[in-house]
């Protein structure tokens, strides 16, 4: 039996501290490395009943060896400072006494290694309950230092399982308190709304505090057991969910980086430019794409049969639609009474031009001065359906065009570059179809953006 499993920390033994230190135990700590052990003959001004003499002028206190109580006294005073406060603290207090009072040396190592495995075996069973999402309590630690001694063939006593459950709660207490205090300096910038949202997608912020990453980063939990939400490959992943969403959580994230942990922010920066640079290279290549599908396709007589209204640049309009909005969104002055006579256009001919389109695209966006996403994404996509299903009353390849009509409505209301590629895909299929035209394929960009592209280790 373990000697630190085995004292408890009643008042009476308390007690013992206070009167044979002539300091409370609250105290102890403190004065480790402060005491001193002599014998009364060394200090024969000292009182004949003290134990020990504190020197104010030096700040330290003068423990009297020969004057320490022996016996179960001093084995519990000496069980009660190893419990807590570790052995050195005991032959800090004790000197030469603390071999003799905890016993030899062969029984200190077995009572070491006695100690050593139960607390082996309580972490493993608290480890095992922690995999199926038992969080450790009181009833469940209780379980586990039962457990272990039985394992162990030790015999502990109600007061010996109070002890060793408050050993193991202790630095737990001690860690849960920790988050606590982290959790209520992310509020409110970062809420348990956020933190919600962000786990479901697989990702947190954690505190990272000294480290040399900086106090905080954005992670993905590593086992699936710790989050019931979406399982992500990598932190990579984590950091680029964050960096390119629009969700109120990914910005709050993005900001709670930006204001407290300088390191996480250098990174995101750095994948926010490269990711930004990427777009507006796979843009530009789909536009190039395109454009050459529509002069196949012009060059192969498919327009031949078409009515006049229906323009061979219609893609080239599309794709000069990007840079037209962005002019009129600085502008901020698109007129909304070209909305009607759009929609009626829309309504009446099968053959509705990219350039009108695009108008009522700019003046749903734009109606007011007010950006309204939802109802311009469901109004423009109507009118570019209703002139698909129009067009493709005259030919199969018109009704392609109007997908890519779509396509280009999706790029505007943010949809992801995936999409846009698997729209472009669509068109240049259906062109390949006739003769003369050769498929173009589109692929989507790799990212290509990680923490691992950062400077170490100042990031």
């Amino acid at each position: 039996m373990p000697a630190s499993m085995a004292m408890s920390t009643t008042d009476c033994l308390r007690q013992v501290i206070a009167n044979t230190l002539q300091i409370d135990a609250a105290g102890l700590q403190a004065t480790i490395g402060h005491l001193v052990v002599a014998t009364s003959a060394e200090h024969p001004a000292a009182p004949a009943d003290a134990r020990s003499v504190h020197d104010a002028a030096a700040g330290i206190t003068v423990l009297l060896a020969d004057r320490i109580p022996a016996g179960q006294e001093a084995q519990a005073l000496a069980a009660e400072i190893e419990l807590n406060h570790g052995r050195q603290a005991v032959h800090a207090v004790l000197g030469e006494l603390a071999d003799e009072l905890l016993g030899s040396d062969s029984n200190r190592k077995l009572a070491e290694s006695a100690d050593e495995s139960m607390q082996d075996v309580i972490d493993d069973v608290l480890e095992r309950g922690e995999k199926y999402g038992f969080q450790p309590d009181e009833d469940m630690v209780r379980e586990a230092v039962e457990e272990s001694a039985n394992l162990l063939n030790i015999e502990l006593t109600e007061e010996q399982i109070r002890e060793a459950c408050e050993r193991v709660m202790r630095p737990r207490e001690r860690q849960e308190a920790v988050e606590d205090r982290n959790a209520n300096r992310m509020s409110p910038a970062w809420s348990d709304e956020h933190r919600e949202a962000a786990n479901r997608e697989g990702w947190d912020i954690w505190d990272t505090s000294g480290s040399e990453c900086g106090p905080w980063q954005i992670q993905r939990f590593d086992e699936a057991h710790e989050n019931p939400g979406a399982q992500l490959d990598s932190d990579d992943d984590a950091l680029r969910i964050v960096v390119s969403g629009s969700a109120p959580h990914h910005e709050a994230a993005r900001q709670f980086i930006k204001a407290h942990s300088t390191q996480e922010w250098e990174v995101l920066e750095r994948i926010i430019q490269k990711m930004g640079k990427v777009q507006d290279d796979a843009k530009e290549a789909v536009k190039r794409q395109l454009k050459e599908a529509m002069r196949c396709a012009t060059e192969s007589g498919l327009f031949d049969d078409m009515a006049n209204d229906v323009h061979p640049d219609t893609i080239n309009h599309f794709c000069d639609a990007v840079d037209d909005l962005e002019i009129r969104k600085e502008q901020g002055n698109v007129e909304s009474a070209k909305v009607k006579p759009v929609l009626q256009e829309a309504d009446s001919n099968p053959f509705v031009t990219s350039r009108t389109v695009h108008f009522a695209e700019v003046s749903y966006w734009w109606e007011d001065g007010k950006v309204h996403d939802d109802d311009y994404k469901i109004k423009v996509n109507a009118a570019l359906n209703k002139a698909a299903e129009a067009a493709a009353k005259k030919h199969d390849v018109m009704r392609d065009i109007g997908y890519c009509c779509q396509w280009e409505g999706l790029q505007f209301v943010g949809e992801t570059l995936t999409q846009v590629v698997a729209a472009a895909n669509d068109v240049s299929k259906a062109l390949a179809r006739f003769k003369g035209v050769k498929p173009l394929p589109f692929n989507v960009p790799e990212m290509g953006a990680s923490r691992d592209d950062s400077p170490s280790p100042s990031m």
